[in-house]
């Protein structure tokens, strides 16, 4: 989702949204602003791919992080 389209209120599960409706039998990622509080809607949107970055390694534990987001992106 692009900037001007944020600021205008639209958020990029919007965007994962329509674009799993079309269920084009691809993988979908997703990647940016993913985190432990987000995955399961990331998830839950359509996304079968969910990278995360920032999430990881800019947490106290990387490991229990990606532990965390790994466990929430399988439930």
């Amino acid at each position: 989702t692009g900037l001007d389209q944020q600021a205008a209120g639209q958020t990029p599960f919007t965007d994962l949204a329509l674009v799993a409706a079309l269920n084009l039998g691809v993988e979908i990622s997703v990647a940016g602003g993913v985190k432990a509080a987000t995955t399961a809607q990331v998830r839950d949107a359509g996304a079968t791919i969910i990278v995360a970055g920032a999430a990881i390694y800019g947490a106290a534990d990387p490991a229990a992080a990606a532990a965390e987001i790994t466990a929430i992106a399988h439930a």
